[in-house]
């Protein structure tokens, strides 16, 4: 359900999750995207850190410079 509801807010976790769905489909980028959620939880419990979400701007520098690569 996280994952589901996580296409409306404005974070990269939403840009990770269109553009998956764009390539695969909804409901692959749910899945996708709550497999990405839950390995964050489980380094956060893991490592006992807290959750520091990463700007969309960052985001998609480095997705572009991954494609470019």
């Amino acid at each position: 359900m996280a994952a589901f509801s996580v296409q409306r807010s404005e974070n990269w976790l939403a840009m990770f999750f269109h553009r998956i769905k764009v390539k695969k489909g909804t409901a692959k980028a749910v899945v996708a995207t709550a497999r990405k959620i839950a390995v964050i939880f489980y380094k956060m419990m893991q490592d006992k850190v807290l959750f520091t979400p990463i700007p969309i701007e960052k985001y998609n520098e480095v997705f572009k410079d991954n494609q470019i690569k």
